[in-house]
């Protein structure tokens, strides 16, 4: 019993003798192929062109980086003040936009490129460049993000990551500036149209008063009334009770004529309509922000500063190598054995 159950055990340790023993027959065929391999790798890690990466981080401005944005803005005009969010969240879609990519794109990385590269087609290079360029939240939560070009050149690439960031900065103080600009010019051509209407209105009520003016003048002048009786105050009273004391013919024709006189001859009617001062005051508010050009303001800040990278972030060759010897070597013992399975047959 014990010689017939360790006899399979004898047979797979034979069977392993006399494979190892094969394989090792076989031994330069497998290093040939390991090396075959391995030099294969080489040539692809040291041929391939490097490519390097540059990459920066943005984070939101600082209150006085926007405090310009905000001149004039109090909610006692109607205007209110913007946040850091909100100039922040402008640049971020400025910088992420498929509009800023494709500008960027057409006036900066295709004339940037070498002659060979631009023969391709236009699709396949903003394909490539799509690929190189990543915009990504640092962090769950944050409103930290990561830039970042790739390239090979690493000269080209950290100026590239410059201009994309810079050009996304100013389209979004651009956009905030005509936002700010239209607001304003909407609300001036507002408070304009009611200057308009106010002294339309104005106009209208001083032809108003020459009319009834004209009419108790004319009532006056055949009630032989020239000029207005001196009225004790009792009978000034009587008369405002019962509303005799109203009527305009009462002034007296020579009073009336020279009212009359005074309104025709009445070159505007501004500084007798109430409210017109302060809608001026308003409308040249409005205008004086329209016109205004903010200065000294920023939309982002930069954490970190954008350099030229040291080292090329692929090919990795040291693992391109490795990985080639390991694969070379497995396909050096797979030939190995199927000769020997061949010979076997």
């Amino acid at each position: 019993m014990s010689s017939n159950s360790s006899s399979p055990v004898v047979s797979e340790d034979v069977d392993l003798r006399v494979l190892f023993c094969a394989l090792w027959l076989q031994k330069w065929l497998i290093v040939s192929v390991a090396i075959f391999v391995t030099l294969i790798a080489l040539c692809y890690a040291f041929l391939v062109s490097p490519i390097y990466e540059s990459k920066v981080y943005v984070v939101p401005p600082t209150q006085s980086d926007i405090s310009n944005f905000n001149y004039g803005r109090i909610n006692e005009v109607g205007l209110s003040a913007f946040s850091v969010k909100d100039i922040y969240s402008v640049f971020l879609i400025n910088l992420q936009s498929e509009s800023r990519q494709q500008k960027f794109f057409n006036e900066v990385y295709l004339p940037g490129l070498g002659a060979e590269e631009q023969d391709r087609s236009e699709d396949a290079l903003y394909a490539d460049f799509v690929k190189a360029l990543t915009v990504a939240v640092s962090g769950r939560g944050s409103d930290r993000y990561q830039v970042a070009i790739q390239g090979t050149d690493p000269d080209k690439v950290a100026l590239w990551l410059r201009e994309y960031v810079v050009g996304a900065a100013k389209s979004a103080r651009l956009e905030i500036v005509r936002n700010i600009t239209r607001d304003a010019e909407v609300r001036a051509q507002d408070i304009r149209q009611q200057i308009s209407v106010l002294r339309e209105s104005a106009e209208k009520k001083r032809e108003d008063s020459i009319a009834q003016l004209r009419e108790a003048l004319t009532v006056a002048e055949k009630i032989g009334l020239e000029v207005s009786p001196v009225m004790t105050g009792g009978i000034l009273f009587e008369m405002q009770k019962e509303g005799v004391g109203q009527e305009l013919y009462m002034r007296g024709a020579k009073a009336l004529r020279a009212e009359i006189s005074n309104l025709e001859a009445r070159a505007s009617q501004d500084p007798f309509t109430g409210s017109l001062r302060e809608l001026e005051a308003r409308y040249g508010f409005y205008m004086s922000l329209a016109e205004f050009a903010p200065s000294d303001v920023e939309v982002y800040r930069m954490d970190g500063v954008i350099k030229p990278a040291a080292k090329p972030i692929k090919p990795q060759k040291m693992m391109i190598v490795l990985m080639g010897f390991i694969l070379g070597s497995i396909a050096g013992f797979g030939i190995a054995l199927l000769r020997i399975s061949f010979r076997k047959v």
